[in-house]
């Protein structure tokens, strides 16, 4: 099944998979009903500045994809504190390995460049500016290691 982005256009079946849990959930006010999560996480992000999300859906899985310019309350890579050191910033796809690597710690170069679509080669550079400005630091041997965003102070 081919991954399609859904538009503004689109509206997605809202099914929980365990109608028990999500009944208890509900319930206890967890949530306050089914299929107004794209709705409120579009006009959410609209409403603290952030460009609208990309939604992924393919074989009944939703993926959300979010930009923002600040990771880990750092100074927005964009327009701030790095730019001087960067010579410029972190370009968009710079940025979004380090998101990646933020949201999913002990991630590889495979598994960045399968999220990404990027060759392994420009995530290798990637990695290599991000590690040189210690935004992020490689843990563990070559079988079992993988990347982590650098701990503050």
């Amino acid at each position: 099944m081919n991954q399609q982005q859904l538009d503004d256009n689109q509206s997605m079946l809202s099914i929980p998979n365990n109608p028990l849990i999500a009944k208890s959930f509900y319930l206890r006010g967890t949530f306050e009903n089914w299929g107004r999560g794209i709705g409120l996480i579009k006009r959410e992000c609209l409403s603290a500045g952030l460009p609208t999300p990309i939604f992924l859906s393919k074989g009944g899985v939703v993926t959300v994809i979010f930009y923002f310019d600040q990771v880990l309350g750092r100074e927005s890579l964009n327009n701030g504190g790095l730019n001087g050191g960067l010579d410029g910033g972190l370009n968009q796809s710079q940025r979004r390995t380090l998101e990646y690597i933020t949201q999913h710690p002990n991630c590889t170069v495979i598994s960045i460049s399968s999220f990404t679509g990027l060759a392994k080669d420009t995530i290798d550079k990637h990695i290599r500016v991000l590690l040189k400005n210690n935004l992020i630091e490689r843990r563990g041997g070559k079988k079992n290691g993988g990347y982590f965003v650098k701990e503050k102070g």
